[in-house]
């Protein structure tokens, strides 16, 4: 098993990560209710990258561990 697959199983077993994946995924439905992210492109995009950013510190440090 590569190195990258392990790093992933392991951020996988971590609470945060997955309560950020999920949050994610919860954005991503819900956006269908608000009228610029009815249809995927740009903005659901950005919305999205906008929420990984914010999330990708917390996501670095769990992997540093």
């Amino acid at each position: 098993m590569s190195r990258s697959v392990e790093i992933a199983a392991a951020l996988l077993r971590r609470r945060f990560v997955l309560v950020a994946a999920g949050a994610l995924a919860v954005a991503g439905l819900a956006a269908g209710s608000l009228p610029l992210l009815e249809a995927p492109g740009y903005e659901l995009g950005e919305a999205g990258a906008l929420l990984a950013a914010l999330l990708a510190p917390a996501v670095g440090i769990a992997a540093w561990r």
